[in-house]
């Protein structure tokens, strides 16, 4: 009986290492969000929604006045920090441009706010504009915790004596280059000036719009890089390969104007890096494509593979490379092949990116207007270490175990491995450094469930796989 626990284990294991798919392959799957914003300003709603969040910026009946108030938020998610942000005018790469017609002179800037910010400090801050340059501006730190309304108020500072043509603010919910406190919270209301008889817009937050945002699921698009209200430039398509959709990719103007549009499977904060979880070397990325670029424009799209060392806590970039596509109006079948020695190289991580337009070497040719939609994404690995597991010498025992386990790691070099165990679902239940001596390690798995697993023990230079079993 035992030894046949132990064949299905590694019969399940093979499979699992090597018929790995992408998530969301084929772009089937998708996540429809409602969510508001005040009227008059544009907010971080966006942003998170399109990397799959829920939104920080919304509308609450706790109010200082009137029916409603803002509440902006910290929040975390996909291990990526987020701060609520309201914005009187468009955010960008370029700093704040735009804002509301204002033809006045106040003399100072309050509002209404309550709080949860913890270690957190928020800010806000209030921009007058003479053709589009700062002639004067007020500021506020936003810190503490507060049960009640408390008003808050400042003057404002005029540089000359132009009378301004243009108003903008920011207020963000935390520290922009601080530690997110997720949960923490800033709640605002009745937003007023002095001095003057002109009315910021909807400075009650009574007035509110309603949009919806479809996201692909398991991916993040530049749809979060495009202005408030704009059209979504990443969108799901019925002329598809296979299936009921494909994705189409847009280049449109993002903010500040700048060309975008793209979808990678990894996250923003750590570019090229992040991407979905391997466990094995990857041998060719396949997809269906349709490209319509304009002009001198090209549609791209980049891998990355990397290696995570745990014990230095870096990232390792194995395999690199950007790929043009050419323009074609039919369903294209696009192979890359991953050149790098497989035998000496162990990755655990790819990232890719699809662009429909040549964002990476020459952003200046991008073009609004160009199009890419991309269909049935396919990874296939090279043969993995499991096939190889009576050559290596590997073994688990006791089988089946229930409180610890001994693996033998036959011609490891070094006194400390990188220990991951994968679930049968395909997800890491444990990570760590561990001990090795004579070969062998010792690992606790009193806190695993019932079922199979494998372990993967990694050197700069080779994995172990080794299947389990745990019985309690």
């Amino acid at each position: 009986m035992k030894k046949a626990i132990l064949l299905l284990s590694l019969s399940a294991f093979n499979f699992l290492a090597m018929g790995q798919t992408i998530p969301n392959a084929g772009f089937e799957n998708w996540n429809t969000t409602n969510y508001s914003s005040p009227k008059g300003y544009n907010t971080s709603n966006l942003e998170i929604i399109t990397s799959g969040g829920s939104p920080n910026a919304t509308r609450v009946s706790d109010a200082k006045s009137g029916s409603y108030a803002l509440k902006l938020s910290n929040s975390t998610y996909n291990n990526t920090d987020y701060f609520g942000g309201l914005f009187l005018g468009n955010p960008g790469q370029g700093g704040l441009t735009g804002g509301a017609p204002y033809t006045e002179k106040p003399d100072s800037f309050g509002f209404y706010y309550k709080s949860q910010l913890n270690a957190d400090t928020g800010f806000i801050y209030l921009f007058f504009k003479k053709d589009g340059d700062v002639i004067g501006v007020a500021g506020m730190d936003l810190m503490g915790n507060r049960s009640t309304y408390t008003r808050l108020c400042s003057e404002i500072t005029f540089f000359d004596n132009q009378m301004p043509d243009t108003v903008s603010m920011v207020i963000f919910s935390g520290d922009m280059d601080a530690i997110n406190s997720s949960g923490s919270y800033v709640q605002l209301d009745s937003l007023f000036l002095i001095g003057a008889t002109q009315k910021l817009p909807n400075p009650s937050f009574e007035l509110w719009q309603n949009y919806q945002n479809e996201v692909v699921a398991d991916w993040v698009s530049s749809n979060s890089f495009l202005p408030q209200g704009s059209a979504p430039s990443v969108v799901k398509s019925t002329d598809k390969k296979s299936g009921e959709f494909a994705i189409k990719i847009n280049t449109a103007a993002g903010d500040g104007g700048f060309p975008t549009g793209f979808i990678t499977n990894g996250n923003m904060d750590d570019f090229p890096f992040g991407g979905t979880r391997i466990y094995g070397n990857p041998k060719t990325l396949s997809f269906y494509y349709k490209s319509n670029p304009l002009v001198k424009d090209t549609s791209i799209v980049l891998i990355t593979t990397t290696r995570h060392d745990i014990a230095g806590d870096t990232m390792q970039e194995i395999y690199n490379k950007v790929t043009k596509l050419k323009k074609m109006a039919n369903w294209t079948y696009m192979e890359i092949n991953f050149t790098y020695n497989n035998s000496s190289k162990r990755v655990d991580s790819i990232f890719m990116a699809f662009a429909s337009s040549n964002l990476d070497g020459n952003p200046d040719a991008a073009e609004i207007g160009s199009s890419l939609l991309i269909d049935d994404i396919s990874i296939a690995f090279f043969p993995n270490a499991v096939a190889k597991l009576n050559l290596y010498g590997v073994r688990a025992w006791p089988v089946p175990a229930s409180s610890s386990l001994i693996l033998s790691v036959d011609g490891f070099d070094g006194n400390q491995a990188n220990l991951q165990i994968i679930g049968m679902g395909g997800n890491v239940v444990k990570e760590r450094m561990v001990g090795v001596k004579d070969g062998q390690a010792k690992v606790d798995i009193a806190d695993l469930p019932n079922g199979n697993y494998l372990s993967i023990i990694s050197s700069q230079s080779r994995n172990w796989r080794i299947p389990f079993v745990v019985l309690h």
